[in-house]
């Protein structure tokens, strides 16, 4: 979802090489970037409107990993407690992952961009090959809307769709 997203810079304005791999969005990192110079953490937030990703020079992606959204600041969490909770019934980093999205972006753009539907259908099937269980998804927010189009994707032959699909 939004709020559970963090976004971290990887490519920017020279009002930004200090912040390099911190979250424009998500943690106080945010919140320093926001007070030091908002004009530039707002060019860096928004999208280039004829493209509707980043704009020319300025590359934001989702952090990675569970890390990427456990929680916005701290005190205010968002997946933290489910993490903690499902560590107690046994899961770790090998039998749970988190699939953090750019939030701004549309869904044939998080594909076309970052490939995120692909690599989120191999997560899957290496959860499943690996554990020999099913697997289960929980989503929340937008990621909901996320999931569903993940679903329409990977059953889409991409040779019947014009390349939509992960056949």
């Amino acid at each position: 979802g939004v709020i559970s997203t963090s976004l971290e810079l990887w490519e920017g304005l020279p009002c930004s090489r200090k912040f390099f791999r911190q979250r424009f969005w998500g943690t106080l990192s945010m919140l320093r970037i926001m007070l030091v110079d908002k004009y530039c953490w707002i060019k860096h937030m928004r999208l280039d409107p004829l493209t509707g990703t980043d704009p020319p020079g300025i590359k934001l992606r989702a952090a990675q990993g569970i890390e990427g959204a456990d929680f916005l600041l701290p005190g205010f969490w968002v997946w933290a407690r489910v993490i903690e909770n499902l560590a107690l019934l046994g899961y770790d980093h090998s039998n749970m992952m988190m699939a953090p999205y750019d939030w701004r972006i549309d869904f044939g753009s998080m594909e076309k961009r970052d490939h995120y539907f692909s690599r989120m259908k191999s997560s899957v099937e290496y959860l499943y090959e690996s554990e020999q269980k099913k697997v289960v998804i929980l989503c929340h927010s937008l990621g909901a809307m996320a999931w569903l189009y993940f679903m329409k994707w990977v059953e889409a032959n991409p040779k019947e769709t014009g390349g939509f699909g992960g056949n």
